[in-house]
């Protein structure tokens, strides 16, 4: 998917700009979704689901998976609120 990106510079930042997520890709997010919590519930695992969240470590670097999980005793770290 990288061949269809627009790379340019910006405020001293490179930005990469991505094509519209299709419909398949759509698609494979939410079947993975689905069988990550019905796995989860099954085996009586907390989780948290977290889709399009965007995570930033200021002067590092940041990103935006499409879906995310917090599992485990790790459950209580997902961030809250809109901040990034």
């Amino acid at each position: 998917a990288y061949e269809k990106a627009k790379c340019y510079y910006h405020n001293e930042q490179l930005r990469i700009e991505m094509p519209p997520v299709g419909p398949d890709h759509a698609n494979d997010n939410g079947i993975l979704a689905l069988l990550i919590n019905l796995f989860g519930i099954a085996k009586g695992i907390p989780m948290r689901l977290l889709i399009n969240c965007s995570y930033r470590k200021t002067d590092v670097r940041e990103g935006q998976p499409d879906i995310s999980y917090y599992i485990g005793e790790r459950v209580n770290l997902a961030p809250i609120g809109s901040s990034v």
